[in-house]
């Protein structure tokens, strides 16, 4: 592969917005944004370029070139997903997110040819059910104080010996995390004394999508740290996707280990993209995602934060998104181990066309501003990280 290293990183630099930024002016193109939500295997390749000073020699790529629809399912339920199929002697599969809304349905995958049993227990923290049920999904609970959980799953047949069990803990609340600067909020502010690496390169070509002009189309941008800055971004355009690259790697550590920054103007006027990562360019894991808003986004709409989470683009300018490399333990492709969640190179933010044809991990149609153009879709500001490779 043709590597292309610059020594010195290019300044971040301010443009004029041009007069029609984030005006809409056509309906969206296509069913869906993205890979389908789950694991996805790469097969074009693309040039990576590296802003680390003195770094160059072959490196391999291989990124995925194309974009399918969004899986489709009702309300509650997890939506059909011909990726999202697991190894015979893989644990269970659900949704993971680090907070979840009360009475929430999570519909569980299994191995091919194995019985389902699930459970839940409350307070968190406990090391198996008391009784085990032969369910294919756990209700949540629906009403009274907040309360914490652990949900089991287990895969019980077949002709495994042993097999890992889903065991996760989910904060269950009546809204998700609210706008920065609220109390529950876990928006990250962009000079936050944690952040110990940035991007360093970025994948080319760029898969731009529809209704971004030239002008913003410079992925350099994106590099290095985030700011307060509203034109120092990359605009992927409706349904585009861009991958960075990290040297050193991000690892799981301690709490959420990535941030992703997006130039929202306010609390409420949002784009939002699904983050995927790779530990080898080619097979990445989306991390899940949910929105409950149920109503269409106008050109200058407006979203209620506590309605979604899972999500880039959550937080206003100068503040980021977190997340969780060990929400991605139970993905296909780490279970596999073809995603190494203790050196995590490449990040792929890919933009949502906010119509409602997409998904969320749940089955809801996900809305943000629609349609967009000139500069339409993602604004990505920098991914910053808070746990990497020793």
């Amino acid at each position: 592969m043709e590597v292309e290293t610059m020594t010195q990183r290019q300044p971040r630099r301010a443009r004029a917005a041009p007069a029609a930024f984030a005006i809409l002016l056509s309906a969206c193109q296509g069913p869906g944004a993205g890979p389908p939500e789950s694991e996805s295997t790469a097969g074009a390749g693309g040039r990576l370029h590296d802003e680390s000073a003195g770094r160059g020699g072959e490196s391999g790529s291989g990124l995925e070139g194309g974009r399918g629809s969004a899986p489709s399912g009702s309300a509650g339920a997890r939506p059909t997903d011909p990726d999202l199929v697991l190894a015979r002697c893989s644990a269970p599969v659900a949704p993971v997110l680090p907070t979840i809304h009360a009475g929430a349905v999570l519909s569980f995958i299994a191995p091919p040819d194995a019985a389902l049993e699930v459970a839940w227990a409350s307070p968190a923290g406990a090391d198996a059910p008391a009784e085990w049920h032969t369910e294919p999904s756990v209700t949540l609970p629906a009403e009274g104080a907040p309360v914490d959980v652990s949900v089991f799953a287990r895969a019980l047949g077949g002709d495994c010996d042993s097999r890992p069990n889903f065991d996760h803990d989910y904060a269950v609340r009546s809204t998700y995390p609210a706008a920065a600067g609220q109390p529950d909020s876990t928006a990250v502010g962009w000079d936050d004394p944690r952040f110990v690496g940035w991007a360093t390169g970025y994948v080319d070509p760029v898969e731009y999508g529809a209704d971004v002009l030239d002008t913003w189309r410079t992925p350099e941008l994106a590099l290095g740290p985030a700011g307060t800055e509203t034109t120092d971004v990359v605009t992927l355009g409706n349904g585009g996707q861009i991958t960075l690259t990290f040297d050193p790697p991000i690892a799981d550590g301690p709490g959420s280990d990535l941030v992703v920054f997006e130039n929202g103007h306010n609390d409420t006027f949002l784009e939002l993209a699904f983050v995927e990562v790779s530990s080898d360019g080619v097979h990445f894991a989306r991390f899940d995602s949910v929105y409950l808003g149920d109503q269409p986004v106008a050109q200058y709409g407006a979203h209620d934060t506590s309605l979604f989470e899972g999500m880039a683009g959550k937080y206003r300018l100068g503040y980021g998104g977190p997340f969780d490399l060990a929400h991605l333990q139970y993905r296909p492709g780490v279970q596999e181990g073809l995603v190494d969640l203790s050196r995590i190179t490449y990040v792929r933010i890919v933009d949502i066309i906010g119509d409602g044809q997409v998904r969320d991990s749940f089955g809801h149609a996900i809305y943000d501003p629609t349609p967009t153009t000139s500069s339409g879709g993602f604004d990505l500001d920098a991914i910053g990280v808070l746990n990497a490779a020793r």
